[in-house]
């Protein structure tokens, strides 16, 4: 019995010398050599993804074009409100513009200017000409001063005929923008799909009135779906895995598996404990259509490997 005590006071300074260069943040926080393999994610759709597309503008719902269940693709119309209105406020804009327009390209105005200055000029030179020839005045200082009056007011009908034209071609611009705007009218009653996707559900039907606003249809897009899994804290640093390439494997019916690629885009600093410590990762998945409908859709679970950058897994473990 003597001799045991000396042999485990022996090991126990051994041992804690061994701890204690291995020091604190060391200790279990290794990275692991092999890519994460994540047997438990699933697919749901992009937070963006799913909308109510919604009525610009009060009126009858003239026509919808779709129905649930409809593959729609980016600007395609889904429904027409009631424009005539809209359309009768085009056509009074549009004959307003052609109307600007052709004041504005109206030279007559300037023509008539030019050629009166021309005669009041004449006639003005011809008075002096009548007083000069002759040693008594023909020509009194008023009918002189008059004449050269109206030549002075053609010059300026001159100028006033160059403004005018400006003034139009304002006018002309003014017509054109409201042109723009009935034309914008117009296009606010008609519903168009802002990306490509499927038709979810309905809420008004065809010659329903509907005010600005009212949720039309719900709409949800299908070419680019989410996958979340959970990665253990203990195996791998979240830096590690920051914008990795990602590979998905799941079984989308009939036991047929489907493989695609794609790329982590969101890792959460928020950790939780069951067991072990986990964060919760994001991949953005691209999707594909096949016989008119989508391999992999929001609700099925998944295997995810994540393709870690060995330079990237390198630095961490020297952090470390």
């Amino acid at each position: 019995m003597k001799t045991i005590f000396p042999t485990i006071a022996l090991f126990s300074v051994f041992f804690g010398v061994f701890f204690a260069a291995l020091g604190p943040t060391t200790f279990g926080q290794s990275p692991s050599e092999r890519d994460p393999e994540l047997p438990e994610c699933q697919f749901s759709f992009l937070q963006h993804n799913i909308i109510e597309i919604a009525a610009e503008k009060a009126g009858v719902l003239r026509h919808m074009s779709v129905r649930e269940g409809s593959l729609v693709d980016e600007g395609e119309v889904v429904a027409r409100i009631d424009d005539q209105e809209a359309k009768m406020q085009w056509q009074v804009a549009e004959q307003q513009r052609l109307a600007a327009l052709a004041r504005y390209n109206d030279e007559i105005e300037k023509l008539y200017a030019v050629k009166a200055s021309e005669v009041a000029k004449a006639d003005y030179e011809g008075l002096l000409d009548a007083n000069s020839g002759s040693i008594d005045k023909v020509v009194t200082e008023t009918d002189l001063r008059r004449a050269k009056l109206e030549w002075e007011r053609a010059d300026l009908q001159i100028e006033k005929a160059g403004k005018d034209k400006t003034l139009a071609g304002y006018e002309y611009l003014i017509r054109k923008a409201e042109v723009a705007a009935t034309n914008m009218e117009i296009d606010r009653r008609i519903v168009k799909a802002p990306f490509a996707g499927q038709v979810m559900e309905l809420f008004k039907k065809q010659g329903e009135w509907v005010n600005p606003g009212d949720p039309l249809l719900q709409y949800a897009r299908y070419d680019t779906l989410r996958c979340d899994g959970r990665v253990s804290l203990n195996d791998y640093d979240p830096r590690e895995i920051e914008g990795c390439d990602v590979t998905v494997t799941a079984v989308v019916g009939r036991g047929v598996a489907v493989e695609a690629k794609g790329k982590i885009t969101y890792v959460e600093q928020l950790v939780q404990y069951e067991g072990q410590y986990t964060y919760r990762i994001q991949a953005e998945i691209p999707n594909q259509l096949q016989g008119g409908r989508w391999l992999l859709l929001p609700g099925l679970s998944a295997k995810m490997t994540i393709h870690l950058d060995p330079t990237r897994r390198s630095s961490s473990a020297r952090r470390q």
